[in-house]
């Protein structure tokens, strides 16, 4: 099934190894599914994806994310600068690990993004632990 993509929103959605696999492939494939599903069920042709999301690392290299998951980017951080929202992540980080310098090419990519306030809509999505 081809899916329509009208690319009225980019979206990067940002990865590290630091973040699971099913937080950013879940985060993606509800942005390719907006428009799409909906329409294939109720007229049953796949509707216009309204969102063009790509998932942004710092090297665009492969890696296996925080749950041992190996995943593998689209772009580096430069598309994520140019994106019209930017998704970042829970972090999967133990308590008292020092992150000091940890992700500064992260930060240093996302800045002009948060400075500028027009250009790019900045989304911190996480999951909070339920308190079993």
């Amino acid at each position: 099934m081809k899916t329509k993509i009208r690319t009225s929103a980019r979206v990067a959605i940002l990865a590290m190894p630091e973040t699971s696999a099913s937080a950013v492939n879940g985060m993606y494939d509800m942005f390719m599914s907006a428009g799409r599903d909906w329409s294939l069920i109720v007229e049953g042709a796949p509707g216009i994806v309204p969102f063009a999301p790509r998932v942004g690392s710092r090297h665009g290299a492969s890696f296996v994310a925080a749950d041992n998951v190996r995943l593998t980017p689209d772009p580096t951080l430069d598309a994520c600068a140019t994106a019209d929202v930017v998704c970042v992540r829970e972090l999967t980080v133990p308590p008292g690990e020092g992150l000091e310098g940890r992700f500064t090419g992260e930060i240093d990519c996302l800045r002009p993004c948060y400075e500028d306030h027009g250009r790019a809509m900045l989304v911190n999505v996480e999951s909070l632990p339920h308190p079993y």
